[in-house]
């Protein structure tokens, strides 16, 4: 198993933890290139990021999103939509999603 396959496998697991937890998700640290490009902001995003890890033949790309769920006399907590893709030689060989609200 390769480290990127490992990495990914980990990040798995933190988001698993995330949703259960309903906590926030933060990237771990590695010795891969890390790129975050932050998405223009559309409706009732409150994040929207997309970050890639690579190294010459495999990739894992993470994409947040953060959404406000709040009406009209409502409060509701804002709602996390994570996508984390694990890509070897330019085919996708693995793709997660998770989704929680946060706490109150």
């Amino acid at each position: 198993m390769s480290e990127m396959k490992k990495l990914f496998d980990l990040i798995v697991s933190d988001l698993e933890r995330c949703r259960k937890d309903r906590d926030f998700f933060r990237l771990r640290d590695t010795q891969f290139t890390v790129t975050t490009n932050n998405n223009p902001l559309k409706g009732a995003n409150l994040l929207d990021n997309t970050t890639t890890i690579n190294n010459s033949d495999e990739e894992i790309i993470i994409n947040e999103v953060s959404k406000d769920m709040c009406r009209t006399f409502q409060i509701n907590p804002d709602r996390n939509h994570v996508t984390v893709e694990y890509i070897s030689n330019g085919k996708t060989l693995e793709s997660k999603r998770f989704s929680w609200d946060d706490k109150m």
